[in-house]
């Protein structure tokens, strides 16, 4: 077990921010923590009455998110980008699309649409593509909870909606970022600040004026190709 991640995620889970916090609410003393980090060792019995009931421990002790959910089959077809952008002009439910990493800095761009083609996967409880989406993961600042070319169901929601402790793929003005939302948001607070579970990566400042959609992980898959 990697005890710094478990004591980074428990602070996520209980809204602290501090060791001392921590300490203060395992019952223990800071030295004491900072011995379990050191050591690699901690007393799951001393945390397992402080986790809150809404959490997941399955999150908390392996980093694995609510509601992980490998796939082992798909259909896979394909559609233009210039036919998945006219059916949500006209107001109708397009199919649930993949956006590959290599196609993440052209998502949905009216450009070449005769000729660029997206993948569409069909899930066996979700079909409405306004409201999901398939995304390729890239890189490792999410590991050891998600991984490289990981495949990600996302439903969408609202800014407002996102929850601390939950990962999202951010589609901003920049480009798509995949991160655990670390603070709740503050409506007075421009930036929010978001966290990967890979311990070597620091904290990352969002501005929310940059986000275009926000799509909550809700499965993940490393069976889909």
């Amino acid at each position: 077990m990697n005890i710094p991640e478990i004591i980074k995620r428990l602070k996520i889970a209980l809204g602290i921010k501090t060791d001392k916090e921590l300490a203060e609410k395992i019952g223990i003393t800071q030295n004491t923590l900072s011995s379990w980090k050191k050591r690699q060792e901690i007393l799951i019995t001393k945390i397992l009455n402080i986790i809150p009931t809404n959490e997941s421990l399955d999150w908390i002790i392996n980093g694995i998110p609510k509601n992980d959910f490998l796939i082992s089959e798909q259909t896979f077809e394909k559609i233009s980008v210039k036919s998945f952008l006219e059916i949500i002009s006209q107001n109708k439910i397009p199919p649930i699309i993949l956006i590959p990493e290599k196609a993440k800095a052209g998502y949905l761009s009216e450009n070449n649409q005769e000729e660029q083609e997206l993948e569409i996967m069909i899930h066996p409880k979700y079909k409405n593509g306004n409201e999901f989406r398939y995304f390729e993961i890239s890189g490792d600042s999410m590991e050891n909870t998600l991984f490289d070319k990981d495949i990600v169901f996302c439903e969408k929601k609202e800014l407002q909606e996102i929850k601390q402790g939950k990962i999202y793929v951010f589609y901003t003005n920049n480009g798509f970022i995949c991160k655990r939302l670390y603070e709740v948001l503050n409506p007075e607070n421009e930036i929010i600040n978001l966290h990967s579970d890979n311990s070597k990566y620091d904290i990352t400042k969002l501005e929310k004026n940059t986000i275009i959609s926000v799509w909550e992980i809700k499965e993940i898959n490393r069976k889909i190709k």
